[in-house]
Parts: structure tokens; C-alpha cells; sequence
């Protein structure tokens, strides 16, 4: 490609990963079922320092990163309703735009989601939570 050889750096990610990727790296993303040819074009781009604009980064309410910190320490949903003292409804609400917002779409997605380690680093670089613990089934379904 050129006389000079720079490392790229190809990783697998979820689609979901993707977005709690530090934005200080350049990200070049392509189909799985990418041909051969997209291969090339996507090495020739990186090798010229070419890159894509990152999608905007993910930002949630105060009150959504307090359901969000309070969903990773294991509490259900009843127990932040009381805990906030709001109606259970608002809680699911709230939830909803929390999930939409981390990229999922389904309450499995986020449970993937959240036991990846750059959704846990995303956490812990943006003080959601300083005690990160896996998320059981019961506790946002």
C-alpha cells in the first residue's frame, strides 16, 4: 500500500461495543459479509489516515444515569421505584430510553451488553457506577 508499514489494529465488536470505544482512536467499521474488495478499499483508506466521523457519543439524563447505576448494582425495578419514590411506569420509561440510548433493543441485548469490558470501561470512565457487577435476567426484565 505505501513504503512506510503503519499498524492497524482490527478488532470484532458487537454493534453495540462499538459505541463505548474510546473516540480518541480512529474506527474504521465494516460488514461481516464484506468482500474482499471492501477489504482492500477499508486498508487503503486507513493507510492514508482516512477515517469516517464517529457517531455521536452516547449521552444520558442525570436521572437516566442514576436508573442506569442503579439497574448495574442489581436493583429491579420495583426497588428503584422506591428507592427514587416514582411511579413503577416511570421506571420502565426511563429504562426504555436508557436501553434505545446504549444502542439496544431488546432487554438481552443490554444484558450482553453489559458484561463487555469497553461498556464496563464506558461506565467507569463516565462515573456511572464505581462498583460495576454483572446484571442478572430478573433484574431488568
Amino acid at each position: 500500500i505505501t513504503s512506510a508499514f503503519k499498524t492497524v489494529l482490527i478488532g470484532i465488536v458487537t454493534h453495540n461495543e462499538y459505541n463505548f470505544i474510546d473516540e480518541h482512536h480512529a474506527i474504521y467499521r465494516i460488514k461481516v459479509d464484506a468482500s474482499i474488495a471492501e477489504w482492500r478499499e477499508l486498508l487503503i483508506l486507513a493507510a492514508a489516515g482516512q477515517f469516517f466521523p464517529r457517531s455521536e457519543k452516547v449521552r444520558l439524563t442525570a436521572n437516566e444515569r442514576n436508573v442506569l447505576a442503579m439497574l448495574v448494582k442489581g436493583m429491579d425495578i420495583r426497588q428503584i421505584s422506591c428507592e427514587l419514590n416514582v411511579h413503577l411506569k416511570t421506571i420502565y420509561s426511563v429504562r426504555y430510553h436508557v436501553l434505545t440510548k446504549l444502542g439496544c433493543r431488546t432487554v438481552l441485548d443490554y444484558q450482553i451488553l453489559s458484561v463487555s469490558k469497553a461498556f464496563t470501561h464506558w461506565l467507569t470512565i463516565n462515573n456511572v457506577d464505581n462498583v460495576i457487577s454483572r446484571v442478572n435476567s430478573k433484574v431488568i426484565a
